[in-house]
Order: structure tokens, then C-alpha cells, then sequence
């Protein structure tokens, strides 16, 4: 199992960036937006428990995920808008990551993947909250 120092993901519909979030071991915090095509959200810069979001994180790279780490998917017969997910792990030795490109309407990256960034943006939804409520 990955044991993560750090993680980005970056999430965009049309070339828009939805989602960024920044995550580092150090309880450095980024984040920009939650997902949706809503480009208004502010982006957050802070320190929160890292360390808890991290060992809730780990579990999630599952063999299937880790299968995907190193390369690029451009999932074929798009429908909708152009989308494209972007992710890297880090650890204190090395740096990995992948990437996906798909249609909005159409099948995106496996479920494991899904699971690992919807888990990432719930784990810090109150951190973002209250970064915002402080702005």
C-alpha cells in the first residue's frame, strides 16, 4: 500500500478547472471549487489534520488504482463535454500520478479512482467550508 506525503487532483469540464485540491503532509490544504461546473467557488489556501485525511485516503489505492498510476487514458466515443481528470500521489521517495480524458455523459475512470477523489472532496468539504466562512 502507498503511503501518501502528498496528492493533487485537478478535475476539468471544457478546459475549465472545477476541482483542485493540493493536500501535503506538512497540513498545507488547497482547494478550488468542489466538482461542479460552478467556476465562482474561491480557492482556499490553509493547514488542517492532513495526517487524518491521509490514513483515510491510503486505503483507497487499491491494486485496481495503483494499475493506472504511470499512465493516460483517453477513454474512447466521448458524449458531452470534454473532461479531464489529473492526479498525483507522492511519497517521500517518489512521485507518481494519472490521468483520464472522457466525456461528461460518458464512462470516466474506474470506480476506484471515482471513490479515491469523491472521498478526497468529502474529507475536505469542512475544511474548505470554514476557509471560505474566514475569506
Amino acid at each position: 500500500m502507498i503511503k501518501l506525503d502528498y496528492l493533487s487532483i485537478e478535475i476539468k469540464v471544457q478546459e475549465e478547472i472545477v476541482l483542485v485540491i493540493l493536500i501535503h503532509n506538512d497540513g498545507t490544504i488547497n482547494r478550488k471549487g468542489d466538482g461542479s461546473e460552478n467556476l465562482d467557488l474561491p480557492y482556499a489556501m490553509g493547514m488542517g489534520d492532513t495526517k487524518e485525511i491521509f490514513e483515510k485516503l491510503n486505503p483507497l489505492i487499491t491494486s485496481e488504482f495503483e494499475g493506472c498510476l504511470g499512465k493516460v487514458f483517453d477513454i474512447p466515443e466521448k458524449k458531452g463535454k470534454k473532461c479531464s481528470l489529473a492526479i498525483m500521489l507522492g511519497t517521500d521517495s517518489k512521485a507518481t500520478g494519472c490521468r483520464f480524458m472522457y466525456g461528461l455523459n460518458s464512462m470516466g475512470p474506474p470506480k476506484s479512482v471515482s471513490d479515491f477523489v469523491v472521498k478526497s472532496i468529502e474529507l475536505t468539504n469542512a475544511w474548505y467550508q470554514r476557509a471560505n466562512e474566514i475569506a
